[in-house]
């Protein structure tokens, strides 16, 4: 085929191509179903140990070995800090029957100074629920899977309950 000769059409064009990629994803994800494809991803592997807490509707926690080992390590380091912020714009909102959901995923970001120096995530929610049982629950999970108590905290007052071991 020389340049300027018309395509044959047995040739698959970009936007076929990309529908057979997409097709293909769908296959190997399985469901289509959100929260059914985190239940399965909860208990598969690699992923088995890292969500540990999925509310029909309303929640996702989840934190990876991975991410638990820099913080046990970086947080009895006096220039650690564990700062945590909440973001919606990120966040692809899901069609409900009565409207779109208002999920926020919040995250606590590990920073240390010093020869290692670290920014990294270590703890996640995606929620649906933004009061303080909600985020109180969350934190209080994560600090029960193991964290230990940090030298400096960057958060509101809720998010520092759980770490001062005061009740909600």
């Amino acid at each position: 085929m020389d340049v300027g000769d018309p395509e044959p059409s047995h040739l698959p064009n970009l936007v076929t191509l990309r529908k057979a990629k997409q097709e293909r994803g769908d296959k190997e994800l399985g469901n289509r179903d959100p929260i059914l494809s985190l239940q399965l991803l909860k208990y598969s592997m690699p992923h088995n140990g890292s969500i540990h807490d999925i509310g029909l509707d309303k929640f996702c926690h989840y934190w990876s070995p991975s991410q638990m080992q820099p913080y046990k390590s970086q947080s009895k380091n006096q220039g650690s800090v564990v700062s945590f912020d909440a973001t919606g714009t990120v966040v692809k909102k899901l069609k409900r029957p009565n409207g779109t959901s208002g999920h926020i995923l919040y995250q606590g970001i590990l920073s240390s100074q010093g020869d290692s120096s670290i920014h990294a995530p270590v703890a996640l929610m995606l929620s649906e629920r933004h009061d303080i049982n909600a985020i109180g629950n969350w934190l209080s999970e994560w600090h029960r899977a193991g964290t230990a108590v940090i030298s400096r905290l960057h958060c509101w007052g809720v998010l520092s309950r759980p770490f001062l071991h005061t009740p909600i």
